[in-house]
């Protein structure tokens, strides 16, 4: 009869056997002149009438099945387990294995496991290759997961170790802060210093910032394109600084990293990328180099002064008041995560904002109009009654759509925030295109819109137009020359003209006399005909359909006249009519002329799209 949780088995099939077992006035002994160890799993035959042991047959253990063994052959023996006990042939055979090896170097066997076999070999030397490579590891994973150094002397962390590799020795917290992780540092630097040695030009960020511990740091970065036109960026430093930080003590700061990093500057100071705050604006101005703040902080002031509208402040203190209700207590996250299971919502927790940063704003709203549904329904509920403050209620209809209203308005400029920092290519090519766009569209009041987002967008588009206001030559002409935003859409056909023209005259100023001559040829196939000329421009990437022949130390550029050789009989109509039809020879091009020629040629090229990778 079955009972619950029986499960059935089908019944055993019996092993079949040479010979069975005919009666059980026997017992099993061992074969004591038996050496295979195959024995182990067999004895013999001894009658208990009168104690003669029957050599001619074996017993299995394992099934009690009687098998021929004529002679004390174990050929039947083997066949038998590998029909019926395969399992018992392998470890059969291992230990025979281990046996004869073991009895080749002539030691007894023993069974050791891993940790036995590591055990006894001697540790490491500090010095040797596997132990070098193995603390080399355990640095990076501290330098890369920014953990403390404390680890490494955490007995948890030493009991892994040993489990993995028994003969390596971890080396203790004063090693690695004082000898190890230095040295590597050391060696990160050389390879960094080497590297922007052969940038040409080097953009540098920078910003400062309080930790938990309230000290403050000012961090530098160096951005630049290399010589297969791929962006490399570098975090140089981040270094304590006690001090006050005045524009004066900041521009010390970031002198200091120039001198030390060795930043190439063969036009200047490298140009800084930083906050809108005054002491840095001051700072750039100190440094005497071209200063430009960073667009996802210019965004967050808009942002900011936006959000202190008076019914919009007065909608997120209600918001943030529910979300702090759920943070302080266990028993409402409970209720919010069962009503939110019950209604089918993803149970997301609430999110709060940070006063700082308006992005934590944005998200606060979304979470909590995700969560709307669940966040009513608990505070309705009699086992919240209790605890709930007077002051905790839920939002009427009109707060909830001012809310989204408010969110769908913010939106644009988080996806803004968030694709700047995401961005593997950043570049100030980016920012006058955006700008213009918040400007001239997003921000441009519809007939839809509520008072308050009217309100909202006039505050923001306010701001930004102030931003910019004195580099926007420059950041159109950087536009300019991003072959996704040449077209500057933007502007009119007038300011279009007015940007490449001062594109062209940046390229002729910032030419330098160690450029290569450019020869001016007319015709290929007489070298004679070339003139030399010295402009001063830079070399400008070369574009699909133009030929440059390296003659020497010279870059040949042909003009638009080509003359080819087609015979023999060529050179008799030369000698015929050379008088007659004289080739003209172009007058040599000044720098002004070929930099128009490669403005025009550029131009005319379609732009690429907005998500390909412009120095590709």
């Amino acid at each position: 009869m079955l009972y619950a949780g029986h499960i059935p088995f089908p019944p055993i099939r019996q092993t079949p056997s040479k010979m069975e077992v005919a009666d059980t006035d026997f017992e099993i002994v061992p074969n004591k002149r038996a050496k295979s160890s195959i024995w182990k799993q067999f004895g013999l035959k001894k009658r208990k009438s009168d104690g003669r042991i029957e050599e001619s047959v074996a017993i299995c253990k394992l099934c009690d099945s009687v098998i021929k063994c004529a002679g004390g052959g174990t050929s039947n023996l083997t066949a038998h387990l590998r029909r019926h006990h395969p399992l018992q042939v392998t470890s059969t055979a291992t230990a025979t294995s281990e046996k004869s090896n073991a009895a080749s170097h002539g030691f007894q066997p023993q069974s050791l496991t891993v940790a036995g076999m590591f055990a006894n070999r001697q540790l490491y030397k500090s010095s040797s290759p596997k132990a070098v490579d193995i603390t080399q590891k355990i640095a990076k994973f501290l330098v890369k997961d920014l953990r403390p150094y404390r680890m490494v002397d955490s007995p948890e962390f030493r009991d892994i170790i040993n489990a993995l590799n028994p003969r390596y020795q971890v080396p203790s917290r004063k090693q690695f802060s004082e000898a190890i992780i230095p040295k590597m540092y050391n060696a990160v630097k050389e390879n960094v210093l080497k590297t922007l040695s052969s940038a040409t030009q080097v953009a540098i960020t920078s910003d400062g910032w309080t930790s938990r511990s309230t000290e403050s740091y000012v961090t530098v970065t160096a951005t630049f394109v290399d010589a297969n036109w791929e962006m490399q960026n570098y975090v140089l430093q981040t270094r304590p600084m006690p001090e006050s930080h005045t524009a004066e003590n900041v521009a010390s700061v970031i002198r200091e990293a120039c001198k030390e990093w060795k930043l190439p500057s063969p036009l200047g100071p490298p140009p800084l990328v930083s906050d809108n705050a005054a002491n840095m604006l001051k700072a750039g101005q100190i440094i005497g180099c071209i200063h430009i703040g960073g667009l996802a902080h210019t965004l967050n002031l808009a942002a900011q002064r936006s959000l202190k509208v008076k019914t919009v402040s007065n909608l997120l203190a209600r918001i943030r008041t529910i979300v702090a209700f759920f943070h302080r207590s266990t028993v409402a996250a409970s209720v919010l995560k069962a009503k939110a299971e019950l209604l089918a919502i993803p149970n997301h927790k609430l999110k709060i904002d940070v006063c700082t940063r308006w992005n934590s704003t944005f998200d606060m709203i979304e979470r909590f109009l995700e969560m709307q549904a669940a966040v009513i329904a608990s505070l309705r509920c009699k086992e919240l009654s209790h605890i709930k403050n007077k002051d905790i209620s839920n939002l009427s209809d009109e707060s909830v759509s001012l809310a989204e209203n408010i969110a769908a308005c913010l939106k644009p400029l988080k996806d803004m925030t968030t694709m700047l920092c995401t961005e593997s290519t950043p570049t100030l090519s980016v920012i006058m295109p955006l700008h213009r766009q918040l400007i001239t569209n997003i921000l441009v009041a519809k007939e839809d819109d509520s008072h308050t987002v009217v309100e909202m967008k006039k505050l923001m588009k306010n701001d930004l137009e102030s931003r910019y206001a004195d580099k926007k030559d420059f950041l159109n002409m950087v536009s300019a020359i991003d072959p996704r935003f040449k077209s500057l859409p933007y502007l009119t056909d007038e300011e279009k003209t007015d940007v490449f023209d001062h594109v062209t005259q940046e390229a002729v100023r910032l030419a330098g006399a160690k450029l290569k001559p450019f020869v001016v040829k007319t015709e290929k196939e007489d070298e004679n005909t070339s003139t030399i000329v010295q402009p001063n421009l830079p070399l400008l990437p070369a574009l699909p359909g133009d030929s440059e022949i390296q003659i020497k130390n010279e870059t040949v550029v042909e003009t638009s006249s080509k003359t080819g050789t087609f015979a023999d009989s060529s050179c008799v109509l030369h000698d015929i009519l050379g008088d007659v039809f004289v080739t003209l020879v172009e007058p040599p091009k000044s720098s002004l002329e070929l930099v128009q020629m490669e403005v025009i040629n550029y131009k005319s090229e379609p732009s690429i799209p907005l998500k390909a990778n412009p120095l590709n």
